[in-house]
């Protein structure tokens, strides 16, 4: 005789399988997650460890660990996730403190087109990454009107000291 209320062994085994799914794609997802948190950890030490190592004057060593942690950011993040952005900000700065400026100006031009792609050309965030871009092209302007400053002149051409004065006052 048949019992009412007990569900057919061939639902049951269904049921059974379609649990056992869900519970497994459940526990993937909590795992990919803590993986995901664990590395975004390990990207926030190696800035936060560049930065302290840029206050002591340690740039090579910051530099190593700002190069990790943009390798982090890239394998963890997605190409246009902000903290590959930020990451390119923190290299292209120590390279810049390195004077491998080719370097540095690749990493901000890249993190500037990230940050258009991601907020769109009119974000404020965006202009915060034209102003970095312009200030880096300023510094380097500095550089050659220094260099310039000092060499001797070629031809009529010729410095004046009043100019000579204001631009040394101004850097």
């Amino acid at each position: 005789r048949e019992k009412k209320g007990l569900i057919p062994p061939p639902i049951r085994s269904m049921t059974m399988k379609i649990l056992a799914r869900t519970i497994l794609v459940t526990l993937l997802v909590i795992a990919f997650s803590v993986a995901i948190y664990a590395r975004e950890d390990v990207w926030q030490q190696l800035l936060e460890q560049a930065d302290t190592l840029n206050q002591q004057g340690r740039y090579e060593e910051a530099t190593k660990a700002a190069e990790e942690a943009l390798r982090v950011a890239e394998t963890t993040f997605d190409p246009d996730h902000s903290n590959v952005m930020t990451s390119l900000y923190y290299l292209a700065s120590n390279y810049e403190r390195l004077n491998k400026h080719p370097e540095a100006e690749s990493l901000y031009k890249r993190a500037l087109e990230i940050s258009e792609k991601a907020l769109g050309p009119d974000h404020l965030d965006v202009e915060e990454s034209l102003y970095s871009l312009a200030l880096f092209y300023e510094r380097q302007a500095n550089t050659y009107l220094l260099k310039a400053i000092d060499m001797e002149p070629l031809g009529d051409f010729r410095y004046s000291d009043r100019e000579r004065e204001a631009f040394l006052k101004r850097s």
